[in-house]
């Protein structure tokens, strides 16, 4: 059953304790929402915990609850927290969100506040015990539960893992770009805020499972045991197959045909929707022969809209809205021949490795994460093209040699068909937890901070 009372409480001091002898609990970011009285946990984690349980018999995940009267964002799916608990043998702790810091002061006050941390430190503290194996995601909010369990965690001599998939401290910056001073010097505060309190947590964990490339670069040296990993939830049985494959290498070199442009994901300002329409009317003010679809919905969807009719694309920009349907999702990636993305910030977006799953070529913004992931400075050729970050311009110039180029576009597909057959959620969830039981697995006192040992796994 859903585990949504409060825990027994925490001894007054943080001293090491008595450990379970098994068991993993997750502490992580906003899971949980209600929809119609029904408490659910978002799809894509229920995926995710199904995988865990295959390594793990005893699964706790304690995670925020979105605040009551904030909307539900179109795109949030969840299946119910019930069923899933039943059916997977989950224990779920819903935590308090605060909705941000004002929404969270003008509800609670500051004395309200600091109760509803105490509350929260009460709740983890004994489920930190309980249990062998440890992972925490930090994450940007004032209610940031990962970094409180880290901080019990430390002080319980625990070891733990860290796990997240986000520079966000920079993210925060360039987040910032182009506002007003008040918003930049906003983002600058918090900024420095945000990097004490998350490398604190990063800092103190036994193990550092970074998703992406750029993660990876920013907070390796932070832990004595680092390990490159990717977040997916596509399976094996997702791959595109050999005749849908033939099919797509046959209308890619069709040059009657235009070469089709996808990007999947949130219409949001640090996706750069303006940047990836800018970049279709430049490659087809360069003659190429190129339509897209922007497959997603988000706050920025309005911008775009009109961004894209001041510039001439609606008969070449498609729109038609958020995709909650995976087949529907994995059929669309399928049916174009290049991902173009325009990322303003250093995270790890999915959907990257989706496409590269379903035989589709990369072309965006440059990063770590995409370089690693088209296998750029590696054997074989690449599968994918970059631009330097913030250059629309570049972006669609390369776009329309692309287009009038399919022979580079066909052995760019065979390079994207190659790179997926590395990532499916199995494979990426059984390294995970063997990490986990490999690092955390003897509880043999807190780890190093600082160590310089860093060692670097793939998935």
């Amino acid at each position: 059953m859903t585990q949504a009372s409060a825990e027994p409480a925490t001894p007054a001091a943080d001293a090491p304790t008595a450990v379970a002898t098994g068991g993993l609990l997750l502490v992580l970011p906003q899971l949980f929402h209600e929809r119609d009285g029904v408490l659910q946990v978002e799809a894509q984690a229920a995926n995710g915990l199904r995988l865990y349980t295959e390594h793990f018999d005893c699964i706790t995940l304690a995670a925020g609850l979105l605040p009551e009267g904030l909307p539900l964002p179109p795109s949030l799916r969840g299946v119910p927290a019930d069923a899933l608990a039943d059916t997977l043998g989950l224990r779920l702790v819903p935590l308090p969100r605060f909705g941000g810091y004002r929404r969270g002061i003008r509800r609670l006050g500051l004395r309200g506040l600091r109760a509803q941390v105490r509350g929260v430190r009460e709740r983890l503290g004994p489920l930190i015990d309980e249990h062998r194996f440890l992972q925490f995601t930090p994450s940007r909010h004032l209610d940031d539960w990962g970094s409180l369990a880290a901080e019990i965690a430390i002080g319980r001599g625990r070891r733990y893992a860290v796990h997240t998939d986000r520079v966000q401290e920079q993210m925060e910056l360039d987040n910032a770009r182009g506002r007003g001073p008040i918003p930049r010097l906003r983002a600058r505060v918090y900024q420095r805020l945000l990097t004490k309190r998350r490398h604190r947590a990063i800092r103190g964990a036994a193990l550092g499972m970074f998703h992406g490339a750029d993660c990876f670069s920013a907070y390796a040296d932070l832990v004595p045991e680092a390990a490159l990993i990717h977040n997916i939830h596509v399976g094996r049985v997702d791959a595109i197959d050999d005749g849908a494959f033939a099919n797509k290498l046959a209308a890619a070199m069709n040059l009657d045909l235009p070469l089709r442009v996808i990007y999947a994901g949130r219409v949001d300002a640090d996706k750069g929707p303006l940047d990836f329409a800018e970049a279709l009317a430049a490659a087809l003010a360069a003659g190429g022969n190129v339509e897209a679809t922007w497959l997603g919905d988000g706050a920025s969807m309005g911008a775009l809209r009109r961004r894209a009719q001041e510039l001439g694309l609606n008969d070449r920009l498609r729109l038609p809205g958020f995709c909650d349907d995976k087949a529907e999702l994995l059929a669309a990636l399928r049916d174009h021949h290049i991902m173009m993305f325009c990322h303003k910030v250093p995270e790890s977006p999915r959907c990257l490795i989706e496409a590269l799953v379903s035989g589709t070529a990369l072309l965006g913004y440059d990063s770590a994460y995409s370089r690693d992931l088209i296998g750029e400075g590696k054997d074989g050729p690449p599968a994918g093209v970059h631009v330097a970050r913030h250059d629309h311009a570049a972006l669609g110039a390369e776009l329309a040699r692309l287009a009038g180029d399919r022979p580079a576009v066909v052995r760019l597909l065979h390079a994207a068909r190659e790179a997926g057959k590395h990532f499916n959620d199995e494979d990426v969830f059984a390294h995970r937890c063997g990490l986990l039981k490999r690092h955390l697995g003897a509880d043999r006192g807190p780890a190093a901070p600082g160590s310089a040992t860093v060692r670097g796994e793939a998935s």
